[in-house]
């Protein structure tokens, strides 16, 4: 069998393994993207909620 008409019957491994990491670097990224969000929402909503120190 021809090797052009091989790689495009099956990806090779190390094809596979780099789209594999990409999926998982990029669902990485999106996860932590998110997680800054949602810390700095939490930030401002309590900072919004706490009344200044000293007046009560």
């Amino acid at each position: 069998m021809n090797r052009s008409l091989r790689a495009a019957v099956s990806p090779s491994p190390r094809r596979t393994m780099t789209k594999q990491a990409d999926e998982e670097l990029a669902l990485f990224l999106e996860m932590r993207k998110l997680e800054k969000e949602q810390n700095n929402l939490l930030l401002h909503s309590t900072a919004e909620l706490d009344p200044p120190l000293g007046n009560f």
